[in-house]
């Protein structure tokens, strides 16, 4: 039986609301003893900015409900490998937040959940993400075999695992995976997640998107993974992240590594750490791979990644621009066309917050 605290700090989703992201710029130090991540809205032109949490945890990845009420969110509730610092190696716990009733509760709390992003089936009737099976991990390895894709209901039953042996259909050599960054499409009819194969005993350094029916079937590579070859840029490998699909089901939206050039750049707010982030480009393709498309500038050496595509047809993501010093979201056409920065507004992994 589940067990729904109730939270009296927790905001209700105000209407004017467009976008959900995540920002530390308050300054406040959480439980971790690091500045906390909590959740905020804004319009589409950044105004009107309203705090939904203050609960003084890092938030990670997040997707609200299609009717607005819920949001699945991972935490990060413990620095498990000591460094000392909160990052996506640490575990992360998935929980539910009510939005109307101020109340919330854990999914699967032995499990680190929520990896690359978590998101909701269209009816809203389960959560999608990629979660690592219970146990000690040697975090100086690659987890092999650690980590599937899952469904589960928001009450926290009926977890199902969806991507159980699902490197033999794909990837010829493969005796292992690692999987995250799922996303559904809107029609109902697909998920996306990065794919890295293991071969020999030893990962492959180059991320793929992979398409599948929402209940694993039928999983097939989406995209090459781009020209560089596998290897590690930054605190990443190569290639292909971040995958949201088309209003209509039919395209994705997704980062891609590139070399064009680096950015040391602090995350969010001054005095937090520098982190050294390779260039990446916004792409665009069909779900079968074709039509690939370039919308951000060919060369450009910022960094531009977890785009997200809303329902009338446009897409925003986050840039960091060690160049001019821009941090922040960036909204453009579905073409990649009137390319628009929304400046002061601190945050990360923005996303479209769906229509009333």
């Amino acid at each position: 039986m589940i067990h729904k605290e109730r939270v009296e700090s927790l905001r209700p989703l105000p209407d004017h609301a467009e976008l959900l992201y995540a920002s530390n710029a308050h300054g406040e130090t959480g439980h971790l003893g690091v500045v906390a991540t909590e959740l905020y809205v804004i319009d589409a032109q950044g105004k009107s900015p309203t705090r939904i949490t203050h609960d003084g945890w890092t938030h990670n990845h997040f997707s609200l409900s299609p009717d607005r009420r819920y949001i699945a969110v991972n935490r990060h509730v413990e620095d498990s490998n000591g460094d000392g610092m909160i990052d996506f190696r640490d575990r992360k716990t998935l929980y539910v937040l009510d939005l109307h009733e101020g109340r919330e509760w854990t999914i699967e709390p032995d499990r680190d959940s929520g990896w690359g992003g978590v998101d909701w089936s269209v009816d809203g009737e389960y959560i999608y993400a990629a979660m690592m099976d219970p146990g000690p991990v040697n975090r100086d390895v690659v987890y092999m075999n650690r980590i599937d894709v899952f469904r589960v209901r928001p009450d926290g039953t009926e977890l199902e695992r969806l991507t159980d042996g699902v490197e033999r259909e794909i990837w010829d050599d493969a005796d292992g995976k690692f999987v995250s960054d799922v996303s559904l499409s809107p029609d109902g009819q697909w998920m996306a997640f990065c794919f890295k194969p293991i071969v020999g005993g030893k990962p492959f350094l180059k991320s793929h998107i992979t398409v599948a029916r929402p209940d694993g079937s039928e999983a097939r590579l989406a995209t090459d993974g781009g020209p560089l070859p596998p290897g590690m840029f930054g605190p990443w490998s190569g290639g292909d992240f971040d995958a949201e699909f088309s209003p209509d089901g039919r395209s994705i939206v997704f980062g891609r590594a590139t070399d064009a050039g680096a950015n040391e750049v602090e995350d969010l707010m001054p005095g937090t750490p520098k982190l050294a982030l390779s260039s990446y480009d916004i792409m665009r393709s069909d779900i079968d791979g074709t039509n690939v498309q370039r919308l951000t500038p060919e060369g450009d050496t910022a960094l531009k990644g977890i785009p997200d595509w809303s329902s009338d047809d446009r897409i925003v993501y986050r840039e960091l621009n060690a160049r001019d010093g821009y941090q922040g979201p960036v909204v453009m056409n579905a073409d990649g066309s009137n390319r628009t920065r929304i400046h002061g507004v601190l945050g990360r992994h923005f996303r479209w917050v769906p229509p009333l």
